[in-house]
Protein backbone atom coordinates (compact mmCIF):
# COMPACT_ATOMS: atom_id res chain seq x y z
CA UNK A 1 0.00 0.00 0.00
CA UNK A 2 1.33 3.39 -0.97
CA UNK A 3 1.11 6.05 1.74
CA UNK A 4 1.49 9.78 1.32
CA UNK A 5 1.95 12.35 4.06
CA UNK A 6 0.48 15.82 4.24
CA UNK A 7 1.65 18.25 6.94
CA UNK A 8 -0.37 21.37 7.78
CA UNK A 9 1.78 24.41 7.03
CA UNK A 10 2.94 25.83 10.33
CA UNK A 11 3.07 29.45 9.22
CA UNK A 12 -0.40 29.55 7.67
CA UNK A 13 -2.95 31.50 9.68
CA UNK A 14 -5.85 31.37 7.21
CA UNK A 15 -7.58 28.58 5.25
CA UNK A 16 -5.62 27.27 2.29
CA UNK A 17 -8.08 28.22 -0.41
CA UNK A 18 -9.55 31.43 -1.75
CA UNK A 19 -11.64 33.45 0.74
CA UNK A 20 -15.08 31.95 1.36
CA UNK A 21 -18.11 33.23 -0.50
CA UNK A 22 -19.80 36.27 0.97
CA UNK A 23 -23.24 34.87 0.17
CA UNK A 24 -25.29 34.48 3.35
CA UNK A 25 -25.98 30.98 4.56
CA UNK A 26 -29.43 29.97 5.66
CA UNK A 27 -28.43 27.48 8.34
CA UNK A 28 -25.44 26.04 10.13
CA UNK A 29 -24.95 22.29 9.57
CA UNK A 30 -25.87 20.24 12.62
CA UNK A 31 -22.94 18.78 14.55
CA UNK A 32 -22.41 15.09 13.91
CA UNK A 33 -24.16 15.16 10.53
CA UNK A 34 -24.53 11.56 9.44
CA UNK A 35 -23.02 10.50 6.11
CA UNK A 36 -25.02 8.91 3.33
CA UNK A 37 -25.58 5.17 3.59
CA UNK A 38 -22.69 2.90 2.59
CA UNK A 39 -24.19 1.90 -0.77
CA UNK A 40 -24.72 5.53 -1.81
CA UNK A 41 -21.18 6.45 -0.79
CA UNK A 42 -19.74 3.48 -2.68
CA UNK A 43 -21.63 4.52 -5.82
CA UNK A 44 -20.03 7.98 -5.62
CA UNK A 45 -16.56 6.50 -5.12
CA UNK A 46 -17.00 3.90 -7.86
CA UNK A 47 -18.01 6.57 -10.38
CA UNK A 48 -14.81 8.46 -9.58
CA UNK A 49 -12.75 5.25 -9.74
CA UNK A 50 -14.21 4.44 -13.15
CA UNK A 51 -13.29 7.91 -14.43
CA UNK A 52 -9.81 7.52 -12.93
CA UNK A 53 -9.27 4.14 -14.60
CA UNK A 54 -10.38 5.52 -17.96
CA UNK A 55 -8.03 8.51 -17.63
CA UNK A 56 -5.13 6.22 -16.69
CA UNK A 57 -5.91 4.03 -19.72
CA UNK A 58 -5.63 7.11 -21.91
CA UNK A 59 -2.27 8.04 -20.39
CA UNK A 60 -0.94 4.52 -20.97
CA UNK A 61 -2.17 4.52 -24.59
CA UNK A 62 -0.66 7.97 -25.18
CA UNK A 63 2.70 6.84 -23.79
CA UNK A 64 2.74 3.75 -25.98
CA UNK A 65 1.82 5.78 -29.07
CA UNK A 66 4.72 8.14 -28.43
CA UNK A 67 7.23 5.38 -27.72
CA UNK A 68 7.56 6.24 -24.03
CA UNK A 69 7.54 3.82 -21.06
CA UNK A 70 3.91 2.86 -20.48
CA UNK A 71 3.80 1.18 -17.05
CA UNK A 72 0.37 1.57 -15.54
CA UNK A 73 1.71 2.44 -12.10
CA UNK A 74 3.59 5.39 -13.61
CA UNK A 75 0.44 6.56 -15.40
CA UNK A 76 -1.53 6.25 -12.14
CA UNK A 77 0.99 8.41 -10.27
CA UNK A 78 0.89 11.03 -13.03
CA UNK A 79 -2.91 11.12 -12.99
CA UNK A 80 -3.18 11.28 -9.20
CA UNK A 81 -0.57 14.02 -8.81
CA UNK A 82 -1.03 16.09 -11.99
CA UNK A 83 -4.18 15.26 -13.95
CA UNK A 84 -7.00 14.54 -11.51
CA UNK A 85 -9.51 17.39 -11.05
CA UNK A 86 -8.97 19.79 -8.16
CA UNK A 87 -11.18 19.69 -5.08
CA UNK A 88 -11.02 20.09 -1.31
CA UNK A 89 -11.66 17.61 1.48
CA UNK A 90 -14.61 19.79 2.52
CA UNK A 91 -16.21 19.30 -0.89
CA UNK A 92 -15.43 15.58 -0.85
CA UNK A 93 -17.03 15.26 2.59
CA UNK A 94 -20.11 17.15 1.44
CA UNK A 95 -20.47 14.76 -1.50
CA UNK A 96 -20.86 11.85 0.92
CA UNK A 97 -23.30 13.73 3.15
CA UNK A 98 -20.98 15.16 5.81
CA UNK A 99 -21.18 18.91 6.41
CA UNK A 100 -18.59 20.55 8.66
CA UNK A 101 -19.87 23.46 10.77
CA UNK A 102 -17.51 26.30 11.70
CA UNK A 103 -16.00 25.68 15.15
CA UNK A 104 -17.47 28.86 16.60
CA UNK A 105 -20.95 27.51 15.87
CA UNK A 106 -20.40 24.47 18.10
CA UNK A 107 -20.80 24.28 21.86
CA UNK A 108 -18.27 22.43 23.98
CA UNK A 109 -20.81 19.61 24.23
CA UNK A 110 -21.18 19.36 20.44
CA UNK A 111 -17.52 19.66 19.46
CA UNK A 112 -16.52 16.09 20.37
CA UNK A 113 -19.37 14.61 18.33
CA UNK A 114 -18.56 16.84 15.37
CA UNK A 115 -14.85 15.95 15.61
CA UNK A 116 -15.57 12.21 15.57
CA UNK A 117 -17.81 12.63 12.53
CA UNK A 118 -15.11 14.62 10.76
CA UNK A 119 -12.33 12.13 11.58
CA UNK A 120 -14.49 9.18 10.48
CA UNK A 121 -15.45 11.04 7.31
CA UNK A 122 -11.82 11.68 6.42
CA UNK A 123 -11.10 7.97 6.97
CA UNK A 124 -13.85 7.16 4.45
CA UNK A 125 -11.87 9.30 2.00
CA UNK A 126 -8.70 7.33 2.76
CA UNK A 127 -7.20 10.12 4.89
CA UNK A 128 -5.83 9.41 8.37
CA UNK A 129 -4.46 11.60 11.16
CA UNK A 130 -1.36 11.24 13.31
CA UNK A 131 0.20 13.35 16.06
CA UNK A 132 -2.99 14.77 17.57
CA UNK A 133 -2.60 14.09 21.29
CA UNK A 134 -1.30 17.60 22.08
CA UNK A 135 -4.55 19.15 20.82
CA UNK A 136 -7.84 19.14 22.69
CA UNK A 137 -11.03 18.38 20.76
CA UNK A 138 -11.77 22.00 19.89
CA UNK A 139 -8.18 22.70 18.89
CA UNK A 140 -8.02 19.68 16.57
CA UNK A 141 -11.45 20.37 15.09
CA UNK A 142 -10.49 23.99 14.43
CA UNK A 143 -7.28 22.97 12.62
CA UNK A 144 -9.15 20.46 10.48
CA UNK A 145 -12.25 22.56 9.76
CA UNK A 146 -10.52 25.86 8.97
CA UNK A 147 -7.25 24.72 7.38
CA UNK A 148 -6.83 21.06 6.45
CA UNK A 149 -10.13 20.44 4.67
CA UNK A 150 -9.92 23.80 2.86
CA UNK A 151 -6.63 22.91 1.14
CA UNK A 152 -6.76 22.46 -2.63
CA UNK A 153 -6.05 18.80 -3.43
CA UNK A 154 -6.46 16.37 -6.33
CA UNK A 155 -9.82 14.59 -6.29
CA UNK A 156 -8.58 10.99 -6.10
CA UNK A 157 -11.11 8.48 -4.72
CA UNK A 158 -10.18 6.00 -1.98
CA UNK A 159 -8.42 2.98 -3.40
CA UNK A 160 -6.64 -0.11 -2.14
CA UNK A 161 -3.13 0.92 -3.10
CA UNK A 162 -2.94 4.36 -1.51
CA UNK A 163 -3.56 6.00 1.87
CA UNK A 164 -2.84 9.55 3.00
CA UNK A 165 -1.61 10.43 6.48
CA UNK A 166 -1.77 13.97 7.83
CA UNK A 167 0.71 14.72 10.61
CA UNK A 168 -0.82 17.24 13.02
CA UNK A 169 2.17 17.36 15.39
CA UNK A 170 3.37 20.73 14.08
CA UNK A 171 0.08 22.45 14.95
CA UNK A 172 0.44 24.82 17.89
CA UNK A 173 -2.22 24.33 20.58
CA UNK A 174 -4.57 27.25 21.13
CA UNK A 175 -3.31 29.58 23.85
CA UNK A 176 -0.05 27.62 24.09
CA UNK A 177 2.39 28.81 26.73
CA UNK A 178 5.98 27.86 27.41
CA UNK A 179 4.91 25.61 30.26
CA UNK A 180 2.99 23.54 27.70
CA UNK A 181 6.23 22.45 26.06
CA UNK A 182 7.32 18.97 27.10
CA UNK A 183 10.74 19.09 25.40
CA UNK A 184 12.58 20.46 22.38
CA UNK A 185 13.26 18.13 19.47
CA UNK A 186 15.14 18.51 16.21
CA UNK A 187 13.67 17.84 12.78
CA UNK A 188 14.39 18.89 9.20
CA UNK A 189 12.96 22.34 9.91
CA UNK A 190 15.18 22.96 12.93
CA UNK A 191 14.06 22.88 16.56
CA UNK A 192 10.39 22.62 17.37
CA UNK A 193 8.52 22.09 20.63
CA UNK A 194 7.02 18.77 21.55
CA UNK A 195 3.80 19.77 23.24
CA UNK A 196 2.49 18.10 26.34
CA UNK A 197 -0.13 15.42 25.83
CA UNK A 198 -3.66 16.62 26.60
CA UNK A 199 -5.61 13.78 24.96
CA UNK A 200 -5.30 10.02 24.51
CA UNK A 201 -6.64 10.00 20.97
CA UNK A 202 -3.97 8.79 18.56
CA UNK A 203 -4.17 5.12 19.56
CA UNK A 204 -7.91 5.04 18.74
CA UNK A 205 -7.83 6.92 15.42
CA UNK A 206 -9.02 5.08 12.29
CA UNK A 207 -6.40 3.27 10.23
CA UNK A 208 -6.51 1.68 6.76
CA UNK A 209 -8.19 -1.71 6.57
CA UNK A 210 -5.75 -4.29 5.28
CA UNK A 211 -6.84 -6.62 2.53
CA UNK A 212 -9.89 -4.58 1.56
CA UNK A 213 -10.56 -4.38 -2.19
CA UNK A 214 -11.27 -0.75 -2.98
CA UNK A 215 -10.82 0.00 -6.63
CA UNK A 216 -7.11 -0.29 -7.34
CA UNK A 217 -5.83 1.32 -10.51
Amino acid sequence: MHATERKPRKARQTPRTAPPSTKPTTATPRPGTKPLDRDAIEMIFEKKRSERRAAIDELVAEAKANGRPSERIVAAIIYDSEKAPMSTNRKQLSEIGIEVPPPEALSDEDISTALKTLIDGLAMLGIYLTGTDHLDDRGLYTQLATKVIEEQIRDVPPNADMSEFIDMSACVPSGAQEDGVDEQQHDDDGIKPKWKKVADRDRTLPRPERGINRGAA
